[in-house]
């Protein structure tokens, strides 16, 4: 289809040009000249068929999914969340952290990592964050190739979306 598109405004430019000639003497310039210049009609001609092949989009399919399913120990309900924030942060952070697990969908059955729940103990450090977040990539990602049994090697990309991203300090 994109070649009509391509092909039918030429080919009428060129009727229309030809159209325009009057004499043999015209006729034979003319293809002198197109003789000349086939190179460059070639050239651009060979750009437009590569960009006409290339520029079609690949297929992608999705082949299944997994979410991270984390342990029990990582479950905290809200009023253990905001006894770790009070004795961590100011009363006006505690504040805001209250507004935001209140219209957040937070439940009592929502999962932290281990970095938030030692929040008094220990201040997160950029490796604890990591190995946070590689638990997470990593274990949605095991699971994905043990339901599928696709190897690893097989898949061009993947996709991840987390929906906590740990803070660092």
């Amino acid at each position: 289809m994109a070649l009509y598109l391509f092909i039918i405004p030429v080919i009428s430019a060129l009727k229309f040009y030809l159209l325009t000639l009057t004499t043999l003497e015209d006729l034979n310039n003319h293809i002198i000249l197109m003789l000349k210049s086939w190179p460059i009609i070639l050239i651009v001609f060979l750009v437009a068929a590569l960009y006409l092949i290339r520029g079609r989009p690949r297929n992608i399919y999705l082949v299944d999914f997994a979410c991270y399913k984390p342990d029990e120990a990582d479950m905290m309900s809200k009023q253990q969340l905001l006894d770790i924030m009070s004795s961590t942060f100011v009363d006006e952070a505690v504040h805001l952290q209250k507004k935001v697990l209140e219209r957040s969908g937070y439940s009592d059955k929502t999962y932290l990592p281990e970095s938030i729940r030692r929040l008094p103990e220990k201040i997160m450090t950029f490796e604890e964050s990591r190995k946070g977040t590689e638990k997470v990539i990593f274990g949605a990602i095991d699971d994905l190739l043990a339901k599928t049994k696709v190897k690893a090697r097989e898949i061009g990309i993947v996709i991840v979306n987390i929906g906590l991203q740990q803070g660092i300090k």
